[in-house]
């Protein structure tokens, strides 16, 4: 089960289409290597213009706040909560209508930029930090797993991770100078991965 599966909520229907189309979209990659996906997001157009231009199935619309509300009667052995929860005004219901589609064998991955994530406090520092127009909230290797505990989740693995290089040379200069610092702090990377499982 692929969470928010259309992606990047900056971005125009018409580039997320494009991506899609281009095989360009992590759902797409899921989708290939999975012998079954549902993929959920609640822009409905999205969704609808993917399934009508595309033929994707197993696509649903819904709120990931509101899972109580989908009529589907199943579990999963991955949930992927990619760059999501960042976004929720109320993200302990969407933790707790995700329980409802896992077994004690279900792994919930989940990524989020890191609160103490090497890039994001250097940005912050010079004056140049800009973070997605839909954030609200920020997490760090501390307040995920207590956050998760709080709705019978529990972590199993918790990684600091960045993004492949950007195309630009001076951009890919920046990053190469600072792949060996965050070697060496592996918590401030960018990006926490984590790996969790219902508790209940």
């Amino acid at each position: 089960m692929h969470l928010g599966f259309v992606g990047e909520a900056d971005e125009s229907l018409e580039k997320k289409l494009q991506a899609f189309g281009e095989g360009q979209v992590l759902h797409t990659h899921l989708t290939r290597a999975a012998s079954e996906g549902v993929g959920l997001d609640r822009d409905k157009h999205a969704v609808q213009s993917i399934q009508s231009r595309f033929g994707e199935r197993g696509l649903i619309v819904g709120d990931v706040e509101h899972l109580e509300q989908l009529p589907l009667d199943r579990t999963f052995d991955v949930i992927l909560f990619a760059d999501l929860i960042e976004h929720l005004s109320c993200p302990g219901l969407a933790l707790d209508g995700i329980r409802r589609f896992m077994t004690p064998n279900s792994e919930l991955i989940i990524s989020t930029p890191n609160a103490f994530g090497l890039p994001a406090n250097l940005r912050f520092t010079l004056g140049r930090f800009r973070d997605g127009k839909e954030h609200v909230a920020a997490y760090s290797q501390i307040t995920l797993p207590a956050l998760l505990e709080r709705h019978q989740i529990k972590m199993t693995e918790l990684h600091a991770c960045f993004n492949r290089p950007p195309q630009s040379w001076n951009k890919r200069f920046a990053f190469a100078l600072g792949i060996p610092v965050l070697k060496a702090m592996p918590d401030r990377g960018g990006t926490l991965l984590a790996v969790a499982a219902s508790d209940v």
